[in-house]
């Protein structure tokens, strides 16, 4: 505020420093959070979301993670528990967990199970009477059910979701297998202020007296404010309660509007129209001065990446249904390596060696087979085509720094497990180069599938600047497909997913990203790696130690640069703004709008 105008080149270091240097908590209890609360709530206060997704509150019904997402940020339900609260942009710890509807718990000796003790008296809204073990075990169990679609479930580490069962009214007991338990098992399953779409406790009894119809959107919770509405893409209105067990609300009503345009939502905060969005770090330099209103860092730096789906490589699936276990026999759908899918390689294909491409070693120690090789520098072509400063000083505005791996912000540029071979040259001569020796010297056709419905995550703008560097350097027939994530989602669970793919999402450091790269019967990135390049990836799934859990990815992500299989282009941060109405709001670390009882008004 002291400085009224920044080079393009000291903005960029600074967005730079703050993403290659994200501060995580130490790992301390987390200490008591005090709301200060006005003698009644009162007030109303408008926030803008990009997407609004329908409720539905049965967890195997639900691939948008409706409850674990918007639901527990906006108080409606509650967690067994939350993360550590941080200052706006520090990551909590990913191993210590603070008591919310869970008042203790105790790790197994042997790390066979988990013992929750259910806190008494918590009571759901509308009269449904008290929350006990069951609705806890219910809500895991139906998640884990077959035929789940589970957004929350198919994010927890495989040994993690064998089942929960009742010990009695008020203990809840969750079962690891054995050898898999992890030391961030709280990560994907705890809720407030943990990452988003995970799990907040739904009621049994509710289930069973509404019937499944009613029950799906009929909004039941435990948290701190009970909701009015809720319509997906369109919005949500949630109350405070005058009491609650745990914290009461200074504001009395907070309505959310699903705004997917950023400029409508710029709009509207000028305006005075609404008092929270989600705002593009690269608008930040304008809309802070247009508003007067403050801008809070917000959950992980998102990687703009790419997945190259299609490159269903495995052999086997350990937990796929039976019959559908052995891969060979029963190929994905998605698994295309044919004249028309340039970057799909098949690892089967005649003269080629299994074992030799599946070594961890890069190159691989033997000359690779022609299917492999040839789509190998298909996919460093489409990665070499593509200029990432031109993208970041002249799309982006200098907010945000190259990328060029999906794993990069565990060990960017400068980290001692950083390593040079990762970074992708800009260089279309010799991308060009490399296509003509795959076969294609003229390019080739393809969709890319870029849904423009998260544009502060996914920015469509980078989309479009990749789109046209790859028509513009290397001749390909470029067909953006712009369909909403949830549409398209689920492809990626059935594996059907066969286009390139642009995803990309942080982790905090030494969390493991290997479950949607290897074969199981849920969600994968439209990829499945052989077998022992995925025992190395879950390593950080089980390894106590951080400094070997960021070891195990390092080298997971070495496979990943050597076979360009999830390039990434740049890394934009996130940001929400606050207008001048709002006094004090601490939220907990996350995407999304969260923590409503935190806010306080000016007047």
């Amino acid at each position: 505020s002291d400085q009224p105008t920044l080079s393009s080149d000291e903005v960029q270091k600074i967005v730079s420093d703050a993403i290659r240097t994200i501060p995580t908590a130490a790992p301390l209890p987390a200490q008591e959070i005090i709301v200060e609360v006005s003698p009644e709530p009162k007030g109303t206060i408008y926030a803008a979301e990009t997407r609004i997704v329908p409720l539905v509150q049965l967890y195997s019904l639900d691939n948008d993670g409706s409850v674990g997402g918007l639901g527990v940020d906006l108080q409606i339900y509650e967690g067994l528990f939350r993360s550590q609260h941080t200052e706006a942009g520090v990551i909590p710890s990913p191993e210590l967990y603070v008591p919310e509807i869970a008042e203790s718990w105790r790790v197994a000796q042997d790390l066979s199970k988990i013992t929750f003790a259910i806190k008494k008296g918590i009571q759901w809204h509308d009269g449904w009477g008290e929350l006990t073990a069951e609705d806890v075990v219910w809500t895991f169990n139906n998640s884990f059910e077959e035929g789940s679609v589970s957004n929350a479930a198919e994010a927890l580490a495989l040994p993690h979701r064998i089942g929960w069962d009742v010990k009695d009214k008020w203990t809840a007991v969750q079962n690891v297998e054995e050898g898999g338990f992890s030391p961030t098992w709280g990560v994907w399953q705890g809720g407030l202020g943990h990452l988003e779409g995970t799990y907040g406790i739904v009621c049994k009894r509710c289930y069973e007296e509404m019937g499944e119809e009613d029950f799906i959107v009929t909004p039941i919770g435990t948290g701190a404010y009970r909701n009015l509405r809720w319509v997906g893409h369109d919005e949500i209105i949630v109350e405070a309660l005058p009491e609650h067990w745990q914290e009461v609300g200074n504001v009395k009503t907070i309505h959310v509007i699903e705004m997917p345009e950023a400029a409508v939502k710029e709009a509207a905060l000028i305006a005075g129209e609404i008092d929270f969005a989600q705002t593009a770090a690269k608008r930040l330099a304008e809309i802070i001065p247009a508003t007067g209103g403050t801008p809070l860092p917000m959950g992980m730096p998102w990687p703009q990446t790419i997945y190259m789906s299609g490159n269903y490589w495995s052999k086997w699936c350990p937990d796929c249904p039976e019959g559908q276990q052995d891969l060979l026999s029963n190929p994905r759908m998605g698994f295309k390596p044919d004249a028309d899918h340039p970057w799909i390689g098949n690892p089967h294909a005649e003269g080629c060696d299994f074992e030799n491409i599946s070594a961890l070693q890069v190159p691989p120690p033997n000359p690779v087979c022609p299917s492999m090789e040839n789509a190998r520098l298909v996919r460093w072509a489409m990665s070499m085509a593509v200029d990432r400063q031109a993208i970041l000083d002249n799309v982006l505005g200098g907010y945000g720094v190259p990328s060029y791996t999906h794993l990069e912000l565990q060990f960017p540029p400068g980290h001692r497990l950083h390593r040079d071979e990762w970074i992708v040259p800009y260089d279309p001569e010799m991308a060009r180069e490399y296509l003509a020796k795959a076969g294609y010297p003229d390019g080739f056709a393809l969709t890319f599938w870029a849904n423009d419905d998260l544009p502060n995550f996914h920015d469509p703008e980078v989309s479009a600047a990749i789109a046209e560097m790859w028509r513009k350097n290397l001749n390909l027939d470029v067909t953006i497909d712009t369909s909403a994530y949830s549409s398209r989602r689920p492809q990626a669970v059935t594996k059907e997913m066969d286009v390139p793919w642009r995803q990309g999402w942080g982790l905090p450091p030494g969390t493991a990203k290997a479950i949607s790269m290897c074969a199981n019967a849920g969600i994968v990135s439209g990829i499945e790696l052989p077998a022992n390049v995925c025992d190395v990836g879950f390593i950080p799934d089980t390894e106590p130690e951080l400094e070997k859990r960021l070891e195990a990815n390092a080298e997971f992500n070495n496979y990943l640069s050597y076979w360009q299989l999830m390039p990434s282009f740049v890394t934009i941060p996130g940001y929400w703004v606050h207008s001048e109405r709002i006094a004090e709001w601490r939220p907990y670390w996350g995407y999304h709008f969260n923590y409503p009882v935190s806010i306080v008004l000016a007047e």
